[in-house]
Formats: structure tokens, C-alpha cells, sequence
């Protein structure tokens, strides 16, 4: 096991999340957040199942459809936690966690909830009313789009209401009066995205920040650090054993020369002698796979880009009047997601090329279709595999393709 002195949380409205895969991957990799809370990401079931894959991650979601909504959360791998569905009864784009209470030194279980209320959708108080009855720690974060006064210039109507739901001393409100929500070309700003913990929370809190660079949404990053020491199992950095080559005589014949105890009373102490003989024998007679290191998909060309139009951030935000520098960002902006479009187009033509016409095998397409990690009965792959043979040997203008054999 191990422990870090910090819970790192990062909330963002992607806005649509396909075309940020790859620029949120550079983020994580430089602040190495333990939960992932998004909204908006847009995305239907198939197209979350595939996309909202992170190495170091686990991940939830609930989604509405390409067009709008649909929220997920992003949960490193070696944090112990369950999804808890209790909040599915509002019908509302909530998805809520549990992290178990021995993974904390609290000592108690702390839930997380990934919310998002849509502008043209009453802010639904009895949501909040159920959590703070039925969870004694908690933390929300999600874009409400209710504009308060207590942090706001202005108010709207799940404004007043959020308002009303903050009298009661068992919420906090975390954010500071910076804004998370920006129409750059009208210089408009809002408080939208929040993140609100229960009181007994607070003495936790370690630092609040709205990072500088909104990623190519309209929408800032949130990151909340909680002094709460979260104990971790060693999952992302431990090999694993390859039992497929293990040497299992080299194995038996370590237990048995290791195996003369004397007479033992104790159970714990019994228990512990035997399990570190397993382990002893495990480490010396099965191999472990080696490694692997994550590394960022994107050519060094766009991740330059992406940096260069932080620096360019950083340069409005010091002269926000400067209209050639909202324009040259604007410009950058579009450049990076038509590089990105056209880098990921490019890795299919790549995978479609490698595959061939006529593949001799169908393994590759199952290889691709696990990735759809969701799937799991029989009809629902059988339904992506029916999608990917159509498309590969539907080539009727190849002069090879045999209608003869296709009539019989």
C-alpha cells in the first residue's frame, strides 16, 4: 500500500469531449489528478464505452447523446471504490461514487457526484435534500449553470435556489468569484461549474484554483486539493505475474522445501508464515510482465501547439483588451482540433490499410471490438462486428470482388 498527503480532484465542462481526448491526456499527465469529474462530454454509449479510456483510469458514465449532456467520472486505478446508483431515481445527469471508507484517513466513506444541470432545466433542490440525508461526506462537482450572487456579479433563477439550498450549514460552497464559464467574443464570464462538500469537509480543504487554460472548451478547469490521506494499492506501478509462463515444479518444489513449520498456535501469526511463502515462491518461479509506460498519442507538432496557445492564455489574461491576441488564440484554437481531427483520421486510414481488403483472419476486429470494454453480451458485439465486416468487404468497385460468389 501506499499514501499521498493530497486528494486531487478535477472537475471539467468539456463541451464535448471526442475532439479533447488527447489534449486532456497532456493535462493529466502534468497534474496527475486522482478523480476525473466531467460534463458535458456529448457522447453516445458506444462512443463513451470506446473514447473515456485512460490507462492509469477507470471510468463511469452516464450519457444523454451526441448532441448534449452526459457526464462521467474518472477514477485512478488504484483507488478502491463502487458506483452507487442511489441518485438514478431524479432521472438527471448525476454519476456518484463511493470511495470505501479503508482507503481514507477519515476512517469514513466519502461520496463523489458527477453533475450536470442543464441551462434550460430547474435545479432539482431535493437532489441536494437526499444527499445531505443519506451521505455524511460528500463532495459535488458539476457545471449547474446557476448563477449566484454569493460569488456572482449577477443571479438567475437556479441561482435563488442554489441559494436557498446553501442556508443549510451542511453544504459548502468551494469556489472562489473567479469564473469558469467564458464567451470571449461578447467578454462574457459566469460562475457556472462548482464544486460544493459537506461542512465537515472543510478542515480538509487544502487549495481551490480555476486553471488558466480552458483546454478548448468554454469552459475552466477546477482542481480542489483535500489534505486527506487516501491510501492506495501499488496497481499502476507493480508489474503483474504472466502465470502463462510460470514454471509450476520450480514453484511446488520452493513450497515444499519451505514448508516445515513448527508447531504453530496462532492462526494470524500461521496465516502470515504460509502467505509469505506463497509469495516467496511466486516471485521466483513466475515471471511478471514488463512495464508499460504511458506515453502521450499526440505528435510533438500539436502537443507544441497546445503549449504555445497556453503561453498565448496567459498573455489575454494579462491584456484581456488585446483583440490580436484573442484572435491569434481563436486561430491557434481551430488549428489544434483540425490537426487533431486529421491525426486521428489518419491512425484509421493506417489501422483500415493494415487490415487489408480481405483479411485472413478475424482477430483484429475482435481485438478492437474488446476495446469496447461495455459489450458484453453476445448480440451487442455480434452488432459492432456486423458493422466493422460490412464496411471492410463492401467493396464493390475493387476489381477482385467476386459478385458471383456474393449472388450465390
Amino acid at each position: 500500500m501506499s499514501n499521498l498527503p493530497f486528494l486531487k480532484i478535477f472537475h471539467w465542462n468539456c463541451n464535448y469531449f471526442l475532439n479533447k481526448k488527447e489534449v486532456l491526456e497532456l493535462e493529466i499527465q502534468k497534474l496527475q489528478p486522482d478523480i476525473i469529474l466531467l460534463n458535458e462530454i456529448k457522447l453516445d454509449e458506444n462512443r463513451a464505452n470506446y473514447y473515456l479510456n485512460f490507462p492509469a483510469y477507470v471510468s463511469i458514465h452516464r450519457c444523454r447523446n451526441i448532441r448534449g449532456g452526459g457526464v462521467a467520472i474518472l477514477i485512478k486505478k488504484e483507488i478502491d471504490f463502487i458506483q452507487i446508483y442511489d441518485l438514478d431515481l431524479f432521472n438527471s445527469e448525476i454519476v456518484s461514487i463511493k470511495i470505501n471508507s479503508k482507503n481514507s484517513c477519515l476512517k469514513k466513506d466519502i461520496f463523489l457526484f458527477s453533475f450536470y444541470n442543464p441551462p434550460s432545466q430547474k435545479l432539482n433542490k431535493s437532489i441536494f435534500e437526499f444527499i445531505n440525508q443519506n451521505y455524511e461526506h460528500f463532495i459535488i462537482a458539476g457545471d449547474l449553470n446557476s448563477r449566484t450572487s454569493v460569488i456572482d456579479s449577477n443571479t438567475n433563477e437556479n441561482g435563488k435556489i442554489l441559494e436557498n439550498i446553501l442556508e443549510n450549514p451542511s453544504f459548502l460552497l468551494i469556489n472562489s468569484n473567479t469564473p469558469t464559464f467564458t464567451i470571449p467574443n461578447r467578454g462574457y464570464t459566469s460562475v457556472l461549474d462548482l464544486i460544493i462538500t459537506s461542512s465537515n469537509l472543510g478542515p480538509y480543504i487544502n487549495d481551490f484554483s480555476v486553471l488558466e487554460d480552458d483546454l478548448g472548451s468554454d469552459h475552466f478547469p477546477i482542481l480542489l486539493s483535500l489534505d486527506l490521506e487516501l491510501y492506495k494499492t501499488s496497481y499502476y506501478n507493480q508489474p503483474k505475474f504472466n502465470f502463462g509462463r510460470a514454471n509450476w515444479d520450480f514453484f511446488k518444489k520452493i513450497l515444499e522445501t519451505s514448508c516445515v513449520y513448527p508447531k504453530i498456535d496462532n492462526i494470524n501469526l500461521l496465516n502470515q508464515v504460509i502467505t509469505t511463502s506463497i509469495q516467496k515462491a511466486a516471485f521466483q518461479a513466475i515471471p511478471k510482465f514488463a512495464l508499460k509506460k504511458f506515453r502521450n498519442s499526440l505528435p510533438q507538432k500539436i502537443v507544441e501547439n497546445i503549449k504555445e496557445r497556453k503561453r498565448l492564455k496567459r498573455k489575454i489574461k494579462k491584456n484581456p483588451g488585446s483583440l490580436q491576441l484573442r484572435i491569434e488564440c481563436n486561430r491557434l484554437t481551430n488549428k489544434i482540433k483540425f490537426e487533431i481531427t486529421k491525426f486521428r483520421n489518419e491512425q484509421w486510414e493506417k489501422l483500415i490499410q493494415k487490415f487489408g481488403p480481405y483479411p485472413t483472419s478475424s482477430r483484429p476486429f475482435w481485438r478492437k471490438i474488446n476495446k469496447f470494454r461495455k459489450y458484453n453480451t453476445d448480440p451487442e458485439k455480434g452488432e459492432l462486428f456486423k458493422e466493422l465486416l460490412v464496411k471492410t468487404f463492401s467493396q464493390e468497385n475493387d476489381p477482385n470482388f467476386d459478385l458471383a460468389f456474393i449472388e450465390q
